[in-house]
């Protein structure tokens, strides 16, 4: 198009050239002729420079905006399938672009949430991993590249949590990039929580107690107050933890959680000595869930030690029947 254009426009100026040719043959003054003909030709071409150049910048501009309107709606199309949660794809598309921009942040990013995200929802265990490490790979590629500032805390995050899913020789690298989002200001009540089971897991019960209290300030949880008490559990504090367990069992409408708890303060009284307390919330506990192994057992321990050995029996032979594996109640059967 932009050839034809310009053709177009040089055999006009072309024609009119030939007519001011003619013009100055008939003309009588020479030297006047010869002014008016470097004149006429300079013109022509300043005029068919500038209409050339014109049209390759408008060419040029055209074509970029055509690039820009394609890219957004590529990027529209892979937030459509991640928001629909099709990863698969949406990684396949990401790859087949990647070969020719390798280095593209955004599509290291999206492909790296989406492998994230399919390792949360993927029971296999090694294909959750890959999945995870896929995730990893991908988002530290974006990061080493560069990562836009107000998507920092998110990457962050997501690291420390692949690090989290990968398991204890990767707990450092977890509580490092958790941190890290910490620190500029990313803090959301998930993060926390990821924060304090990690300090958990590693013995820093302290500081997972500090962190759990944090997320408690923005939105209570019974699960968050159920990991404070079970930390200050053994951290060896007995008097807190069972002030948070029973907190926990006062606000929530989760079984799994009243169970825990339940079952955790009748581990602290147990502990205590306190029978005849510890009895009575073991009972809870099977009330809730009547295949509770540890529950029937430690029932069955009560038992014993103040004398009732027939139910004590009972009690260790239905942990026995739940959880065949339950070495001290077959020790005790045996």
């Amino acid at each position: 198009m932009i050839i034809y254009h310009t053709a177009v426009i040089i055999l006009y100026f072309g024609k009119q050239l030939d007519n001011n040719f003619r013009k100055l043959k008939n003309n009588r003054t020479s030297s006047h002729n010869s002014i008016l003909t470097r004149i006429v030709i300079a013109l022509f071409f300043l005029i068919v420079s500038i209409v050339v150049v014109t049209m390759f910048t408008i060419n040029i501009m055209q074509k970029k905006q055509r690039k820009v309107e394609d890219q957004k709606r590529l990027k529209e199309s892979y937030q459509i399938h991640f928001q629909q949660k099709n990863y698969l794809e949406l990684i396949s598309k990401l790859d087949q672009k990647l070969v020719k921009e390798p280095f593209e942040v955004e599509y290291l990013t999206y492909k790296g949430y989406s492998y994230l995200y399919l390792a949360e929802e993927e029971i296999d265990y090694l294909k959750r991993k890959n999945y995870l490490q896929q995730g990893l790979i991908n988002l530290r590629k974006a990061l080493a590249i560069g990562i836009p500032e107000k998507n920092l805390g998110n990457i962050f995050f997501c690291l420390g949590k692949i690090y989290y899913y990968l398991g204890r020789p990767y707990y450092n690298f977890s509580i490092l990039y958790l941190n890290k989002s910490l620190e500029i200001g990313y803090n959301r009540k998930d993060l926390l929580y990821i924060l304090g089971l990690v300090y958990s897991h590693t013995g820093q019960y302290e500081e997972a107690i500090k962190v759990f209290n944090i997320s408690l300030t923005k939105e209570q949880s019974d699960l968050v107050l159920l990991a404070i008490g079970i930390n200050y559990l053994k951290n060896n504090q007995l008097t807190e933890a069972i002030e948070y367990l029973k907190q926990a069992v006062s606000i929530s409408k989760d079984e799994k959680i009243i169970e825990e708890a339940y079952y955790n303060i009748g581990l602290i009284l147990y502990k205590e000595k306190k029978y005849s307390d510890a009895i009575g919330y073991f009972n809870k506990v099977i009330e809730v869930n009547e295949n509770n192994a540890n529950a029937f057992f430690y029932r069955g321990e009560i038992y014993y030690f103040t004398g009732d050995k027939i139910k004590a029996r009972a009690d260790w032979r239905n942990t026995h029947q739940i959880d065949p594996s339950h070495i001290k109640a077959r020790e005790r059967i045996y």
